[in-house]
C-alpha cells in the first residue's frame, strides 16, 4: 500500500461528494494585529454522513478559537441537496506579516447503497451496528478515523491554503 501527501491546493469541488469552503467574514483587505475575525468552514455532503472528522491544522502567528458547536443543514447548489457542517471560529493575528492559514481537511465516512443497514429490533446483532456505539469506541480505538465496524465509503476533501497580510496595529 502506497499512501501519497496530498497535494498542497484543494480537494474537493462543487459537484463532488465532499467538498470544503472557508470564509473569513467582514472586512479582510485590512487586517491588523489582534483585530478579530470571524472564520467560518462549510463542509458540504452529497451523501448521508455516518461519521466526519474536520481537521483544522494550528496557526503560526494567529490564534484560532472554535466557537460553539458544529451545526448542519440542507443546501441546494446547481440542483443538487447537500449536507452542510459549520464550524465557526475567531481568527486573532498575532503579528504583522503573511498569515497562512493552511488547508483544512474534511474525513467523511457516507452512507453508501451497499452500506444499508437492516430495520432495528433484531436484538443483540444491533447493539453492534449502531453508529452511537461505532461513535464512542471509535474515539478509544488507535488514533484518527479508527471504525471497528465500517458501514459506508470514505471521502475526502481539502481546502485551498489562504495568505493573508497583517498590518500592525
Amino acid at each position: 500500500l502506497q499512501v501519497d501527501p496530498i497535494p498542497e491546493g484543494g480537494l474537493g469541488q462543487p459537484g463532488d461528494l465532499v467538498w470544503l469552503e472557508v470564509e473569513l467574514e467582514g472586512e479582510v483587505d485590512d487586517l491588523v494585529v489582534q483585530q478579530q475575525v470571524p472564520l467560518v468552514v462549510r463542509a458540504y455532503s452529497a451523501k448521508p454522513l455516518i461519521d466526519y472528522r474536520l481537521e483544522v491544522p494550528p496557526l503560526d502567528g494567529a490564534v484560532l478559537t472554535q466557537i460553539g458547536r458544529d451545526s448542519g443543514h440542507l443546501v441546494t447548489r446547481a440542483g443538487e441537496q447537500y449536507r452542510v457542517i459549520e464550524r465557526r471560529f475567531t481568527l486573532n493575528p498575532e503579528r504583522s506579516g503573511v498569515l497562512r492559514i493552511p488547508p483544512i481537511t474534511f474525513d467523511a465516512e457516507l452512507e453508501s447503497e451497499t452500506a444499508a443497514r437492516p430495520p432495528a429490533g433484531r436484538g443483540l446483532s444491533d447493539l453492534f451496528d449502531d453508529p452511537m456505539l461505532e461513535r464512542m469506541l471509535g474515539r478509544l480505538g488507535s488514533g484518527p478515523g479508527f471504525s471497528m465496524f465500517k458501514r459506508g465509503e470514505p471521502a475526502r476533501a481539502r481546502s485551498e491554503a489562504l495568505e493573508l497580510q497583517i498590518a500592525p496595529s
